[in-house]
């Protein structure tokens, strides 16, 4: 028999995962309810990539889209030995930049092109360069 688990709860893994896999890091986990469903947004600044926060909580998503046939199916996995379903059906990763990071990576890049005016993170945030 499947147990399902539900997005609230799926939030508390999550946040048990993250916090364990990126100590240090602040992490916003948010869950989002729908008809239809539901869903989770976690949100940091600075520290890991997407693609490392994403592999950290890739299971606990409870669908997949296939945009091909446009069809949403439902996933499953094994927590404690047991076959769970997890009721947030999508995780959305969103990492932010802080001030001092666009800085500094700004002056990199200048750095290495040269010649190119500097720009402030708010230009940056805005398109410019």
């Amino acid at each position: 028999m499947t147990k399902y688990i539900s997005a609230a709860d799926t939030a508390k893994l999550a946040r048990q995962i993250l916090k364990e896999a990126f100590p240090g890091v602040k992490f916003s986990v948010r869950t989002s309810t729908y008809s239809g469903g539901a869903s989770i947004d976690i949100g940091w600044t600075d520290g890991p990539v997407t693609s490392q926060v994403e592999s950290q909580i890739a299971v606990l998503e409870g669908s997949y889209f296939d945009g091909m046939i446009d069809y949403k199916g439902s996933r499953y996995a094994r927590l404690d030995g047991e076959e769970v379903h997890f009721c947030a059906n999508f995780i959305h990763c969103n990492r932010s930049y802080s001030d001092d990071l666009l800085r500094r990576g700004i002056a990199e890049v200048m750095g290495a092109y040269g010649g190119a005016p500097a720009i402030s993170p708010a230009e940056w945030r805005k398109g410019a360069g």
